[in-house]
């Protein structure tokens, strides 16, 4: 091993950032990486294939209004990404979603329905609201009600996410309830996707208790507050990318090369080398690979076949984001709200639509307001380069869906200020049924590749504080499996 071992990052995404972070700043509990007597502190060189830094969040600001072009916010009652926020100085910045409009919409035949309160991730809690709402017919609230009479399944399998909601609430709640809520997080169908990997709660509730709703009530008890948070989704008042600037910050003594992919890893010896663009291989003491499990397969195929075929089994789906400006007049109907979701059911090509500036304080300016379109359900733009704006081509046909959406929802009637177009192709990992058992596959494939780490989304977690909390964990690994060697090489 060299002087001072050496670690390379692939992907310089929210987790190849936060990794090299932790790779550089550990957290107490992993211990120092260049302590009295451990050694030197790492070299760290991390390598992203595009020309900046952040993956798919990027912000950008337009004619005053603060544009995103990936996620738009975090979980605050996951600890990861607000964590993170304070050990990088900007804790303070984080805003709240604004709470006089807390509540969101569900199209249902033209019209736009309130969600009920009580909400824990896709089903109810609080049975009242749901009594009070018109969104379900009177047989399908009380369908829904008597979920906690159902008895609990007693045969073993994975269910698909839309078996189990079925079984536990009936097919109305999940046609119009919660099938649209599943669809504005995974961009994905409920009957591919698999309830263990992708709400793992929901199977943990009614194993506990035999209701998910009590089971619910019981984490909900559990769960960590959102402390200083009025609303559980927060941002960085300049927008997301604040996080990307942060960490980069943070990283004065890594070695950053954009425009740098790497091609493949190879073993060399003991140690591992990346083979980066422009025919250079960078030799390595460990190596962790966040970019998405299609890619990262590609990359280890030489390494590990059986590591590159587990990865190439977890499918992806790709989305667009459509960014749209209009003149406040020009709205139809009163934007009291964070957005609307779109249910299957609806054949729509629009999944959802939200509310940006009156989901944030100052994200448009006075008189102008700011709507987001999500197209991706069944959407598979295959965009050269990640990600494209020009209205041509594939671009045109998603503004016209999304110019249709508006005028049919929003009475929008005007031409709009301006609009963007992001598409992000392959951009959503799907915990299909049996992911869990590809993950295990993954894993067991990775152990046999001494050196080698993997962090993302495409594994344990589809938001960015699992994303976070991946990365940390492969950081803190990687660290141990560096003071392992250094310690077998010191021993007499």
């Amino acid at each position: 091993m060299r002087q001072a071992p050496r670690l390379v990052v692939v992907g310089g995404g929210i987790a190849g950032l936060t990794a090299a972070y932790r790779l550089l700043h550990p957290r107490h509990a992993d211990g120092p990486p260049a302590a009295s007597g451990s050694g030197p502190r790492p070299e760290v060189i991390l390598l992203e294939a595009g020309p900046r830094l952040g993956g798919k969040i990027r912000t950008d600001v337009v004619e005053g209004f603060v544009v995103e072009a990936g996620p738009d916010s975090l979980l605050a009652t996951k600890p990861w990404g607000v964590d993170l926020a304070a050990d990088v100085g900007i804790k303070g910045e984080l805003r709240g979603t604004d709470p006089s409009h807390r509540r969101a919409f569900v199209q249902r035949r033209g019209r736009l329905y309130p969600l009920p309160e009580g909400l824990s991730g896709l089903v109810p809690i609080r049975l009242a609201p749901m009594f009070r709402s018109s969104l379900l017919s009177p047989v399908g609230r009380i369908r829904l009600a008597l979920e906690t009479v159902v008895p609990r399944r007693r045969r073993g399998g994975e269910e698909s996410v839309a078996s189990f909601v079925r079984r536990r609430f009936g097919r109305e709640a999940y046609d119009w309830l919660m099938e649209p809520l599943l669809s504005g997080i995974y961009a994905g169908s409920g009957e591919e996707l698999g309830i263990r990997a992708s709400f793992p709660r929901l199977e943990q509730a009614e194993a506990q208790t035999g209701s998910v709703i009590r089971g619910l009530r019981v984490q909900a008890r559990q769960a960590r507050p959102t402390g200083e948070f009025e609303t559980p989704f927060v941002a960085p008042a300049e927008g997301m990318e604040r996080f990307v600037v942060a960490l980069a910050g943070a990283l004065g003594q890594a070695d950053i090369r954009l425009e740098t992919s790497a091609r493949r890893i190879v073993r060399i010896g003991d140690a591992l080398g990346v083979e980066a663009g422009g025919g250079e291989t960078i030799e390595a003491d460990a190596v962790v690979v966040t970019a998405p499990a299609w890619s990262a397969g590609n990359i280890v195929g030489d390494l590990s076949p059986d590591l590159a075929a587990s990865l190439g089994a977890i499918p992806f789906r790709s989305v667009a984001i459509v960014s749209i400006a209009h003149r406040a007049e020009d709205i139809g109907r009163p934007l009291e709200g964070y957005g609307y979701l779109n249910p299957r059911s609806a054949k729509r090509t629009v999944t959802a639509c939200s509310w940006s500036s009156s989901k944030f304080h100052g994200r448009a300016p006075p008189g102008a307001v700011l709507l987001r379109a999500f197209v991706g359900r069944d959407h598979e733009a295959e965009a050269d380069g990640g990600e494209a704006e020009a209205e041509t081509g594939e671009d045109a046909i998603i503004l016209a869906a999304v110019a249709d959406e508006l005028r049919d929802v929003l009475g929008i009637r005007a031409a709009p200020l301006w609009t963007r177009v992001h598409r992000w192709p392959r951009a959503m990992p799907q915990y299909v049924v049996g992911h869990a058992e590809t993950v295990r596959a993954v894993e067991r494939a990775l152990s046999a590749v001494p050196g080698l780490f993997l962090a993302g989304h495409s594994y344990h977690g589809v938001g960015i504080p699992d994303t976070i909390r991946t990365a940390e964990e492969a950081a803190r690994s990687a660290l141990a499996y560096l003071r392992i060697r250094r310690e077998g090489k010191e021993a007499p």
